[in-house]
């Protein structure tokens, strides 16, 4: 697959290889639909973890995929979210209870706990209810 430089950030020799925007072929071998206002954040040094938003129906989702950029492989996810969310300008967090996130259309922050995904037993996500904060 060809890498395209779309954007140098620095003029910082040792910063410009570091701040480099490229392009990734996926293969996906799954139904994927374009959508805005997705939640995401990086689980492993290859992985990052993409969920929620809405779709070109304007329906809000709470489907998770696995993206594994040294593969080019875009995989959903067993499990979903709590609720269905979207995520605009929304930074994740990562606390010792997990990685959280406040979503848009619900009132509660989603968390997603990486000890509990490592074993595969139960839904690694979890909602905590704001609205009466």
């Amino acid at each position: 697959s060809a890498v395209v430089e779309v954007l140098e950030i620095s003029n910082n020799s040792k910063e410009e290889s570091r701040n480099r925007w490229r392009i990734v072929e996926v293969t996906k071998n799954i139904e994927w639909t374009a959508r805005d206002e997705v939640g995401c954040f990086q689980c492993s040094d290859s992985e990052i973890l993409i969920f929620g938003g809405i779709d070109v129906s304007n329906i809000c989702n709470d489907e998770v995929f696995r993206f594994n950029f040294s593969e080019g492989r875009l995989a959903k996810d067993k499990w979903k979210l709590g609720n269905k969310d979207f995520f605009v300008m929304t930074t994740p967090v990562r606390l010792k209870e997990g990685i959280c996130t406040a979503g848009l259309s619900q009132s509660g922050i989603h968390i997603y706990s990486p000890a509990v995904a490592s074993s595969d037993a139960k839904s690694p996500w979890s909602i905590v209810d704001t609205k009466d904060w």
